[in-house]
């Protein structure tokens, strides 16, 4: 008879109604037959902290509410400082293409084109130091209300000096007025030494030249003086000296020619002058006295001769 092994009857446990049942946790598991090793449990390491050192530190510091560093707008990136509501507060927008700001009531009042540069201002533009290269176009210029422009052109003066130079800084005008050196330029040439001629035709006279040159088309006053005499021992036989202003090649003012009178025994004299006011091109030019003979006898200037001319202006 076969002996009977007994073995002791195993009851599951039952939870209570509404008990929450933990898992049982195996102390470990199989890997081969007949052999047992303890569950390994693969190791887990915390989150490492993570932060923004380089943009808190080297750009941009939150602490002390500070930009360290250059950042770049993109094309269609910007800043807006403000929230416009009509009537209540105004904006300030930043972008690449330039920057804008309006006032309550919506007006731009500040405006640069960052593609021109054309800036609008609306207010006052202060400068505390040069302004250069620029135009000013309308509107009207007070300084210290001692010298005014309006928008008509006209120019007003209080207080202060006004200095005009020309290219060559010579002075045009000044405090006193007009400077008559540089603005009616003048020259003149006198002789007393004897000139004669027998020629019917007109010659020029030694040393009775003079030359100017006019940067624009002028009014020119010109003039002589002269003295001459026939030595012709009768008044039948007067020859009457004839002298004329020469300019550039043509005569430019009347004869300067009257019947003679004898102040001394055999000489005729005649004295006569002239002016004119001519208007002159632009350029280099000459003027001279020239003497002819009326008839072919001997004529002579002597005593004092003048020859002249003064600029006028346009």
């Amino acid at each position: 008879m076969k002996d009977k092994n007994f073995e002791p009857e195993i009851v599951s446990e039952n939870p209570f109604p509404g008990e929450v049942v933990q898992p049982v946790l195996s102390q470990a598991q199989a890997v081969g037959e007949g052999n047992y090793a303890p569950t390994a449990t693969k190791e887990k390491t915390f989150p490492k902290k993570r932060i923004a050192v380089e943009l808190l530190s080297t750009a941009l510091n939150t602490r002390s509410r500070k930009i360290l560093e250059e950042f770049d707008l993109q094309q269609s990136g910007g800043f807006q400082v403000g929230d416009f509501k009509k009537g209540i507060s105004g904006d300030l927008r930043i972008t690449p293409n330039g920057l804008t700001a309006r006032d309550i009531a919506g007006i731009t009042t500040l405006a640069i084109d960052g593609t021109t540069g054309d800036a609008v201002f609306k207010g006052e533009v202060r400068a505390g130091s040069l302004v250069s290269d620029a135009e000013i176009e309308g509107g009207s210029i007070n300084i210290n209300d001692k010298f005014t422009v309006d928008a008509e052109g006209n120019v007003v003066v209080t207080k202060g000096n006004i200095t005009v130079k020309d290219d060559t800084e010579t002075t045009i005008i000044d405090a006193t007025g007009l400077v008559s050196t540089a603005n009616f330029a003048a020259d003149s040439i006198s002789q007393t030494a004897s000139f004669s001629t027998t020629n019917q035709s007109f010659v020029d006279v030694t040393d009775m030249t003079l030359s100017f040159t006019l940067a624009r088309s002028s009014k020119v006053l010109i003039g002589a003086s002269v003295r001459g005499y026939s030595p012709d021992s009768s008044p039948t036989n007067i020859v009457t000296p004839i002298s004329i202003i020469d300019l550039d090649g043509s005569q430019v003012a009347g004869e300067m020619s009257t019947p003679s009178i004898e102040e001394t025994a055999g000489k005729y004299f005649t004295t006569s002058s002239t002016t004119i006011v001519s208007t002159i091109a632009s350029g280099s030019h000459t003027i001279k006295i020239q003497l002819k003979s009326s008839s072919g006898g001997n004529v002579t200037l002597g005593g004092s001769r003048v020859l002249w001319y003064v600029v006028l202006g346009k």
